[in-house]
Order: C-alpha cells, then sequence, then structure tokens
C-alpha cells in the first residue's frame, strides 16, 4: 500500500487479472482500493488464448460486471496473451503516451 501511496513519480499500474477464471474477490477490493486511493491504473487481462473465445468473453464481462457494482466507469483496459504476444503493441504505445505526458510535465 504504502509504496503505491507514496510513490511520486508513478503515473499508472498495471492490474494483471486473470481471464481464465471468473472474478476474485481479492482483484476486486484491490481495484477499489486503487480508485479510492486515486491511483491510476489500467487492467490487463491475461492469458487470453486458453479459453474458447465465447468462454473468454463470458469471463472478461462477468469480470466488468463485478466491477460495475462499484464503478460508474471501468478504466482502459487490455486484453493479452503472452504466447501469442496478443496486446503487446497495444500496451507498450500507452506505457510510450504516459511516459511521453510525464515527460512534458517535467519540462521547464
Amino acid at each position: 500500500e504504502g509504496y503505491l501511496q507514496k510513490r511520486q513519480t508513478l503515473q499508472c499500474a498495471f492490474i494483471l487479472v486473470d481471464a481464465n477464471i471468473p472474478p476474485q474477490q481479492n482483484d476486486i477490493d484491490f481495484i477499489n482500493w486503487l480508485g479510492e486511493s486515486r491511483i491510476p491504473f489500467v487492467i490487463v487481462f491475461t492469458k487470453t488464448d486458453r479459453l474458447k473465445p465465447q468462454d473468454l468473453e463470458k469471463n472478461i464481462d462477468a469480470i466488468r460486471q463485478a466491477l460495475f457494482q462499484f464503478w460508474n466507469e471501468l478504466p482502459q483496459q487490455f486484453i493479452t496473451s503472452s504466447n501469442k504476444s496478443m496486446g503487446r503493441e497495444e500496451i507498450l504505445k500507452f506505457i510510450g503516451e504516459v511516459n511521453e505526458q510525464y515527460f512534458n510535465m517535467q519540462e521547464p
């Protein structure tokens, strides 16, 4: 907790959520804590290559619905697979944008 709350240079936390399993209470609690603490974050759905597309969509929708019980709007989300490199370019682009914004704020 302290690390995330006191990191002045932290621009965005990446929350890895296993898309193979139903929503986990510890994921929901942590995401809610980040929101309450006003820590910027995105959600990265992982291991998405392990399910059939319809099962994957069902699990991701269940996770989103669990979050919508607490949130009016969800943060940006990425759907990834390390085995297929799916989502890699999108995440790298996002990191580049966040870094650019940060460094632009640091210039006098």
